[in-house]
């Protein structure tokens, strides 16, 4: 009982949070509003600007566990939270910054929806910050997450554009997920597939291309 009051009033006080930040942004206070999510970050989560970037959004997650857990509403406050420091930059016209927290917020929505936090608005904050963020190459913890979440709409095709980006990125585990991949889409209708931009003949392609590669880095 202590601790579900303790994620309540957690959960009230970020809401606050974000409200403030909000209000700041829309007043044009923008280095104040910075210094409020600056603040909130180290105080709710002990976690200092410099730690708050993309590749470091497990352990942005593991920081939220400590609260109630990924699956929790503080983990959607956050990912706001970090979207509205994002616009934010956008506004003071610091496009160098603006995308760092960009894509955290990116990770954390998508956090979100795979522990079980989907709403129809918060797909569409998804599918706006995919949109604005085609052109930038993304770190692996986005990436998984993102290339997971691809699938799990039926948007093969690009599930699998994200899956040679992150290849690319030479992480270990992608090329065991990519092959779970093909091998998940071989047992699915073809009407599936095609509805995914992936016919068979690409499926077993790719999953041909994946497997040449394992054999070339098998010693």
């Amino acid at each position: 009982m202590i601790r579900r009051d303790y994620l309540i009033k957690l959960v009230q006080e970020l809401s606050a949070v974000l409200l403030r930040i909000i209000s700041l942004k829309n007043r044009r206070e923008f280095a104040a509003a910075l210094h409020e999510i600056d603040c909130a970050l180290e105080r709710y989560l002990g976690l200092a600007p410099r730690e708050a970037l993309p590749e470091n959004l497990d352990h942005v997650l593991d920081l939220c566990s400590r609260e109630g857990g990924p699956m929790s509403d503080s983990l959607k406050l956050l990912a706001d939270i970090f979207y509205e420091q994002s616009e934010v930059l956008r506004l003071q016209e610091n496009n160098a910054a603006h995308r760092r927290p960009q894509i955290l917020a990116l990770g954390l929505y998508l956090e979100g929806v795979r522990t079980g936090f989907v709403s129809l608005d918060l797909l569409q904050r998804i599918d706006e910050l995919v949109q604005q963020l085609g052109d930038v190459s993304l770190p692996a913890p986005i990436l998984r997450r993102l290339f997971r979440y691809l699938e799990e709409r039926g948007l093969y095709a690009t599930a699998e554009d994200a899956l040679y980006e992150w290849l690319d990125l030479n992480d270990p585990d992608a090329l065991k997920e990519g092959l779970a991949f093909y091998d998940r889409l071989l047992k699915r209708p073809d009407e599936d597939l095609v509805h995914g931009d992936l016919p068979r003949c690409e499926v077993e392609d790719g999953r041909n291309r994946l497997l040449e590669r394992q054999a070339a880095s098998t010693p």
